[in-house]
């Protein structure tokens, strides 16, 4: 099964800002800020073993994920200042960029670069 657009858990606002839940489960070890020029491409691979979120903080960008048990079982759609998506274990995820954008891209595993959990088809 595919995953799908998150939106944040809670949202407050009042005369001194706003609040945004953006994520209250799992157990998450690795945090990045991301900042992309408009018409980039990122991801275009998957991971065997890490759950991910992605959050957009800024910017538009377009989300295909593709399962590779099924490669006809692809969902597309755009995501926008606030809105997130989770990516699952063995979800092959491509991001374009329609804007200039930032995003906290969340990690449940550590980043190896001696045994990267990323790979393509």
């Amino acid at each position: 099964m595919l995953d799908s657009k998150l939106q944040p858990y809670s949202h407050f606002k009042d005369k001194r800002g706003s609040f945004l839940g953006l994520v209250n489960e799992q157990n998450w070890k690795e945090v990045n800020f991301v900042k992309t020029e408009k018409e980039a491409h990122r991801g275009g691979h998957f991971h065997k073993f890490t759950h991910e979120i992605i959050f957009l903080i800024h910017g538009k960008m377009r989300v295909k994920l593709t399962n590779i048990a099924n490669l006809e079982e692809v969902i597309e759609f755009s995501l926008e200042e606030g809105e997130g998506v989770r990516i699952s274990p063995n979800i092959l995820h491509d991001f374009f960029y329609l804007e200039e954008s930032e995003h906290i891209a969340l990690l449940d595993r550590t980043f190896d670069p001696k045994n990267p959990d990323l790979h393509t088809l």
